[in-house]
């Protein structure tokens, strides 16, 4: 009889990272596991199967240094390349514990120790991790910045879950092959009944750990088949009706829409099925975010037999969006839109002044005597204050209008849709201005002192959308410093002359 050859990781392009390096090596060491897999498989001898671990600890360690050059090289000292690093220490800890426990004769509940262990994590720490730090990477290499980088390495994980299902769909189509191999050539009913247990606890402990669900819906039916995943990531009892139906109860009425239209235009034109939705809990209460694909299976003359596909729970991955966009486009003090943000809705107000005949108007805030704050009480007694002007501020200016904390003790408001006309344009946002101005010249109460503040504003009004975004901050900024000449606690607009 001539020996089989056992994939039980079978490679696959969701399993590339894009640094050629880094997959070399993950390949080897899915060979080095289908190896111990085979050898187990054919009951190899304990000294064998003992060899092949230290084979396989040397190389991950191996592994290990040379990747954390890579994400240290660009990445240093980052608590993304940090966390991994602890992960890989991990790794190396659990695998080291596992070789030297190894006892005579291996047993099946050894067996499925080590390919519970080395199936979950290779599947999420290669394909998450590992891909992640990949795309921030390949981003930084092509010229974007740290926070930038890490932004479209986010979206590009959180478009790449489908790789997640298809390297969970590859194990499982590679462990059921290997299935059918075992019982034509090697193993004897019993033993192959275990084979086939361990074949479904790796797969459903891979589901739950990356929190995924299967199901499939018949053309034109009412009920679906969901995995038992499905109820417990909808928070149902397994006894609730599966089906379109019972999911959309959960949703609100706009993600209804959504899901539908998606399915109905799967069934019809046989595109991929695929919709995020926020649901909320029965069971606990909970809103949580479910990214759902699915692809329509067809019968033999051509018709919609079913749409089968996977959920997964994405909140982290929109939590982690949400992160990343706060640092990235909000001053974390004051929670308001820094000047990467401001500059923007700045463009787009210039933009739209094309379409209108409306002016519109920037005033740049300056704190008077915030250094004295600081210098006298400390920055602690600064950053109240900053965060009480910035509550001020938000209450008293207009819906639609954007205020930003552009850093320091600066902020920058822009008013949109003033009258045509300048005259009444400027009397509209003095009017505004020294609202501010009295509402900032009330006393704060900052922890055991109160404090009287003031400010300078300084004024351009403008409505060319050829106006440059740089020039207007730059004027603003010169008006706001008249201001300061002029006394203090005033505001004043751009003149030419002032430049």
């Amino acid at each position: 009889m001539s020996e089989i050859k056992i994939d039980i990781f079978s490679w696959s392009d969701s399993f590339n990272t894009g640094l050629e390096e880094v997959d070399l090596q993950h390949k080897h060491m899915v060979e080095i596991l289908n190896r111990l897999a085979q050898r187990i498989a054919l009951g190899a001898e304990y000294s064998e199967i003992k060899d092949i671990l230290t084979q396989l600890t040397d190389f991950t360690l191996f592994h290990f240094h040379s990747e954390e050059q890579i994400w240290e090289k660009h990445l240093p000292n980052d608590p993304l390349s940090n966390l991994h690093k602890k992960h890989h220490a991990e790794f190396a800890l659990k695998l080291s514990q596992i070789k030297s426990n190894l006892k005579q004769p291996v047993t099946f509940e050894t067996v499925q120790e080590i390919f519970g262990f080395l199936s979950r994590w290779t599947i999420l720490h290669v394909v998450e991790s590992d891909k992640h730090l990949a795309y921030i990477v390949n981003y930084l290499n092509q010229g974007l910045s740290i926070d930038e980088a890490k932004i479209a390495a986010n979206q590009e994980m959180h478009l790449s879950n489908a790789f997640v299902i298809d390297a969970i769909l590859s194990i499982y189509q590679g462990l059921s092959l290997n299935t059918l191999e075992l019982i034509r050539e090697t193993y004897i009913s019993r033993q192959m009944q275990i084979k086939l247990h361990e074949s479904e606890e790796r797969l459903h402990e891979a589901m739950n750990y990356a929190r995924i669900g299967h199901w499939d819906l018949p053309y034109q039916g009412t009920q679906a088949n969901w995995s038992v995943q499905m109820y417990e990531l909808f928070g149902l009892s397994t006894d609730a009706s599966s089906g379109p139906e019972t999911l959309c109860g959960l949703m609100s009425q706009e993600h209804q829409d959504r899901f539908m239209n998606s399915m109905q235009n799967s069934f019809e034109h046989g595109h991929e099925h695929h919709v995020e939705y926020l649901i909320t809990r029965p069971n606990d209460g909970q809103k949580r975010w479910i990214e759902c694909r699915g692809k329509v299976i067809k019968s033999n003359d051509g018709t919609p037999e079913k749409i089968s596909g996977f959920i997964q729970d994405i909140t982290e991955h929109k939590e982690t969006e949400q992160k990343i966009e706060m640092l990235a486009f909000y001053d974390p003090l004051t929670l308001l839109p820094n000047r990467r943000l401001l500059l923007d809705r700045l463009k787009q107000v210039l933009s739209s002044s094309a379409r209108s005949t409306s002016s519109n108007a920037l005033l740049f805030l300056d704190i008077d005597h915030f250094k004295t704050l600081n210098d006298t009480h400390g920055h602690d007694y600064g950053d109240m204050l900053l965060k009480k002007i910035a509550k001020r501020l938000g209450k008293n200016i207009r819906e639609g209008d954007t205020l930003a904390r552009i850093g320091g003790d600066e902020f920058v408001i822009v008013l949109e849709g003033l009258s045509e006309h300048a005259l009444t344009a400027a009397t509209q946002t003095e009017t505004i201005s020294n609202k501010i101005l009295q509402v900032l010249a009330k006393p704060y109460r900052l922890k055991d002192i109160h404090y009287n503040s003031s400010i300078s504003i300084g004024v351009v009004l403008f409505k060319d959308h050829q106006t440059d975004t740089t020039e207007l901050m730059k004027q603003a900024d010169i008006a706001m410093y008249q201001a300061k000449l002029a006394g203090r606690n005033t505001l004043k607009f751009f003149d030419p002359k002032m430049q």
